[in-house]
């Protein structure tokens, strides 16, 4: 026998001795698994505003922290530019008659209210102290994206009220005028 055969010999007989150890080491991890009962399956879980930070990683807290930054550079970027060039009047709504605009005044209204009590739930929650950190800036944030809404809304009524005014103003303008050229017999 030569030195060669031994060291493969000896070699073959080490790892066989190595792997029959790891398998005994690794026989008694697998019958403590078996042992154990069957878990029930979990039920799925519903995932709420309430709890959703718990799901975030710290990966998403920086990008929601960085989108929040941008955003606020956006603005600052366009209310500076706004304050540089003229503001150009809102929208006209463009109603055709009283009733479309009484219907566009209600529907508006009716939003109007419901922003109005969701302002004030966000309030309550943001004099809540539990209320810190990333939450309190989330519910800083809906605070003042549901007040522009709110500020919309009560535009959007004023001018509707005024281009109602103006319809009926012309209609009864239109009477008139339609009762002045034919006289009653």
């Amino acid at each position: 026998m030569t030195v060669k055969q031994f060291v493969r010999i000896s070699v073959a007989a080490t790892v066989i001795l190595v792997a029959s150890l790891v398998a005994a080491a690794q026989q008694p991890a697998a019958q403590k698994q078996q042992a154990k009962p069957a878990a029930k399956p979990a039920a799925p879980r519903v995932w709420t505003d309430e709890n959703i930070d718990a799901v975030r990683s710290p990966s998403d807290d920086y990008q929601i922290q960085q989108g929040q930054e941008k955003a606020q550079q956006a603005s600052a970027a366009q209310a500076a530019a706004g304050k540089n060039s003229q503001a150009a009047p809102p929208p006209t709504l463009q109603v055709k008659t009283v009733q479309e605009a009484d219907t566009m005044i209600a529907a508006r209204t009716h939003d109007l209210t419901s922003e109005q009590g969701y302002l004030q739930r966000l309030q309550e929650q943001l004099k809540d102290p539990s209320a810190t950190g990333l939450e309190e800036k989330r519910l800083q944030w809906r605070l003042e994206s549901h007040t522009a809404t709110a500020q919309r809304l009560q535009s959007d009524i004023k001018q509707l009220q005024a281009e109602k005014d103006a319809l009926a103003k012309k209609a009864a303008a239109d009477k008139d005028a339609s009762a002045s050229q034919h006289p009653s017999q």
